[in-house]
């Protein structure tokens, strides 16, 4: 659903080429937090083009590349539309629940492995809010003045969103290096109260 209201919507604003869209979403870093794999946006516009979302507007040959430009029909927009109403009407709801089911299962795993795990987990949530905030940065510069307040609320919440996570990680690996901790687990696999 995400890719088709991505290229749906960026059709909305002009006609575009596959490789278009893609960039645009890279600039803004929606295919980051989206998750829209590149290749995602070339299979939507096929199925959008034979569901009569889009029409192909134009080809046009640069060198040894075809370059096939979209335009969004009455009916994509229409489409648009609905796919918006559904995004708007669902609840917003995301947790880590692979890492809380993982804490009930703590002790499966060596505490050293799961010390790194946690590692990871920080160093990519560090990077992933440097993105963001690039991605923040590049949407904002070419945004109309008056939307900029809507779009930095959003922006502002995804990176809260970011940082919680982030602090928990943080948090978690500080009470699971704490020496105690890890003796206790460790009396207990030798079977000791």
């Amino acid at each position: 659903m995400l890719t088709r209201i991505a290229v749906l919507g960026l059709l909305t604003i002009r006609p575009m080429a596959g490789y278009d869209i893609t960039q645009t979403l890279r600039i803004s870093r929606v295919d980051q937090w989206a998750q829209i794999l590149p290749g995602s946006i070339q299979q939507a516009l096929k199925r959008l083009d034979a569901e009569g979302y889009v029409v192909l507007l134009q080809t046009e040959r640069t060198g040894h590349r075809e370059k096939v430009v979209y335009a969004i029909t009455p009916a994509g927009r229409e489409e648009l539309t609905r796919l918006l109403r559904e995004a708007w009407s669902q609840p917003m709801r995301e947790l880590p629940a692979q890492l809380y089911l993982a804490l009930n299962f703590l002790d499966a795993l060596p505490r050293s492995e799961v010390l790194d795990a946690l590692e990871a987990h920080a160093a990519s949530l560090d990077r992933e809010i440097a993105l963001w905030d690039k991605g923040a940065q590049a949407k904002l510069e070419i945004l109309p003045s008056a939307l900029r307040p809507v779009f930095s609320a959003g922006f502002d919440n995804g990176r809260e969103h970011l940082e919680a996570d982030l602090r928990l990680v943080r948090s978690l690996r500080e009470t699971l290096a704490d020496a105690s901790l890890t003796q206790l687990s460790a009396g207990e696999e030798d079977g000791e109260p």
